[in-house]
């Protein structure tokens, strides 16, 4: 994506990820990017979704009721 049109924002991009990246692909990303991008142009910033939310859920038996509990 191109940015705005000041000097540097207008040739600067984004790449936009669909996944959460491991930091081992984050690294092989800008690699690549750095590679193959033209002289004049600016990555700006890589874009990932926010890793979904993950609900510890009670399991009968064996989970145990404390200060911090709560019903979800």
């Amino acid at each position: 994506m191109l940015g705005p049109s000041t000097s540097f924002a207008a040739l600067a991009f984004e790449v936009v990820s669909p996944r959460v990246l491991t930091t081992e692909e984050r690294r092989r990303l800008r690699q690549i990017v750095d590679y193959l991008r033209p002289a004049q142009t600016h990555f700006a910033r890589l874009v990932e979704p926010f890793p979904p939310e993950t609900i510890d859920h009670v399991e009968l038996g064996t989970s145990v009721l404390g200060e911090d509990w709560l019903l979800h």
